[in-house]
């Protein structure tokens, strides 16, 4: 889509509202998941730039921002769940490296990476 957009010396509006509508019908129904955006990221009604995320490239169309509210539990207790796992996990890790101590055999770890790689 962007290589398109930049050979035809197109806007990134006019290439968006210009595609088929097959192609924008899979662009709209295609989930978005870990959309952290960047720190310097502007976000603006529209169509807003592009920006590069895990080697694929991601165009944002904002139809509406929605101050900020506070969510009942219900709509936030999977990232509860998960965000108090992670840090139990995070503890159990750290008293495990206060009580033991640990060597890495690098010659071994250098032919496991070996061996997987391929």
């Amino acid at each position: 889509f962007l290589k398109q957009v930049n050979k035809r010396g197109k806007s990134i509006d006019e290439a968006f509202n210009s595609t088929t509508s097959v192609i924008r019908k899979t662009i709209e129904n295609t989930p978005v998941e870990d959309l952290s955006l960047p720190k310097d990221f502007d976000v603006q009604l529209g169509i807003n730039p592009y920006f590069e995320k895990n080697n694929k490239y991601v165009i944002l169309q904002v139809e509406a921002i929605l101050p900020p509210k506070q969510l009942q539990l219900d709509e936030v207790r999977g990232q509860v769940i998960s965000d108090y796992q992670n840090r139990l996990e995070e503890n159990w890790l750290s008293q495990l490296k206060e009580k033991y101590t640990y060597k890495v055999n690098q010659d071994a770890l250098e032919i496991l990476k070996e061996k997987f790689e391929k």
